[in-house]
């Protein structure tokens, strides 16, 4: 008979960033199925975090302006001010004059 298969998602928990939240929860299951870990992220600098925790990339930057380079890829993150609502006139200028 084969073993299950469990698919271990996270995004962060608390301080622990989403690949070290992904493997404690994955120890769990460890001696009774294969596992599998994928960090997960909603967005911004944790994104780029668990893209490289995937990717075995780095990155570089701030919480607001970031890099992560990896083996055949680059990501750039920036994160603009805020708006209320819909906002028809933003645009991503601000990106393109960072890049």
């Amino acid at each position: 008979m084969s073993r299950p298969k469990v698919l271990v998602a996270t995004d962060q928990i608390g301080d622990l960033g989403s690949d070290v939240a992904g493997a404690a929860l994955a120890r769990g299951f460890a001696e009774l199925a294969d596992v599998a870990v994928v960090p997960l992220a909603t967005g911004g600098r944790a994104l780029a975090e668990a893209t490289a925790a995937l990717t075995g990339g780095t990155v570089t930057g701030s919480a607001s302006q970031w890099v992560l380079r990896a083996q055949g890829l680059v990501l750039i993150g920036l994160a603009q001010r805020p708006h209320s609502g819909w906002a028809p006139e933003s645009s991503t200028a601000e990106l393109g004059e960072w890049v």
